[in-house]
C-alpha cells in the first residue's frame, strides 16, 4: 500500500481550492492547502454570484460563511432604460437573491473556514511542479525549505493561468479574444444597496454593471466591450 502525507492537496486557496478543502476536511480527509499569497490582493475577479451559484454555495455548505463574513445580498437586478427592477427571489428557478462580495475578503473567509474544518494551510507556498506518477507528489517551497508532499489526490485550483496544464502535459488552446473587460471599485457611491444595475449601449457595443458590495454602497463596476475586428 502506498504511503501518503495527505489525502488531498489543493494548489491554490481561492474560492475553488478552499471550498473543496473545507468540504473534504469536514468529512475526515487529511487536507493540505498550498496558497502562494500571504496577503490576498485586490484584482478584478468574481465579485457577483448569480442565484444558481448561491444555491450551489448553499448545497456545499459555504453560503453561511459568505453571508457571515463578507457577502452582501442583492435581491434585485435592473437594466437601466428597459423596465422595472427584477426581483430575483421570485423570477429565478432558485428563488434566491444574488450575492456580491469583495474578493480578497471572500478568499480569507473561506481559507479560514477550511482551517476550522481541519485542513492544514500553508501560506507563502510556491509549487514548483507535480509528479503525476505513483506515488503522486507536489514539489513545493515553503518557509525556506523544498519539500515533496505525497497525496492521493492533487487538485490545481490556482486560476486561469494555472501551471497545472503544463505539469499535466496538457496543450492549452485559445480562441481569438472577443471581449475586453475592466473594473473599478468605488467607495461611498450613492446608489441603491439592494439592486444590481446594468447599463447597455448598443450603439457603442458596450455594457457596464454596478454591483453594490455593502449596505454603505461601496460598489464594483465591471465594464465590458467587444474587441473590434
Amino acid at each position: 500500500m502506498e504511503d501518503y502525507d495527505f489525502d488531498l492537496v489543493t494548489v491554490g486557496g481561492g474560492l475553488g481550492g478552499s471550498a473543496l478543502a473545507k468540504k473534504m476536511a469536514a468529512h475526515g480527509a487529511r487536507v493540505l492547502v498550498l496558497e502562494r499569497e500571504r496577503l490576498f490582493s485586490d484584482r478584478i475577479r468574481g465579485e457577483w454570484i448569480a442565484p444558481w451559484g448561491v444555491a450551489e454555495a448553499q448545497r456545499i455548505g459555504i453560503n453561511g460563511v459568505l453571508l457571515e463574513r463578507c457577502a452582501h445580498e442583492l435581491p434585485y437586478f435592473e437594466t437601466i432604460g428597459i423596465g422595472p427592477a427584477r426581483d430575483l427571489r421570485t423570477t429565478t428557478l432558485q428563488r434566491m437573491p444574488a450575492l456580491t462580495l469583495y474578493h480578497p475578503s471572500m478568499q480569507e473567509a473561506l481559507l479560514e473556514a477550511a482551517r476550522i474544518s481541519g485542513a492544514e494551510i500553508w501560506r507563502g507556498a510556491t509549487v514548483r511542479g507535480i509528479k503525476p506518477s505513483s506515488p503522486r507528489a507536489v514539489l513545493v517551497e515553503h518557509e525556506g525549505r523544498a519539500e515533496e508532499i505525497r497525496a492521493r489526490l492533487i487538485v490545481c485550483a490556482d486560476g486561469r493561468s494555472s501551471a497545472g496544464r503544463q505539469w499535466g502535459g496538457f496543450v492549452a488552446r485559445r480562441e481569438k479574444q472577443k471581449l475586453l473587460g475592466a473594473g473599478l471599485l468605488f467607495e461611498n457611491l450613492v446608489t441603491s444597496g439592494d439592486t444590481a444595475k446594468s447599463f447597455l449601449s448598443p450603439e457603442l457595443r458596450r455594457v457596464a454593471y454596478l454591483f453594490p458590495q455593502t449596505k454603505r454602497t461601496n460598489a464594483r463596476v465591471p465594464y465590458i466591450r467587444p474587441i473590434q475586428g
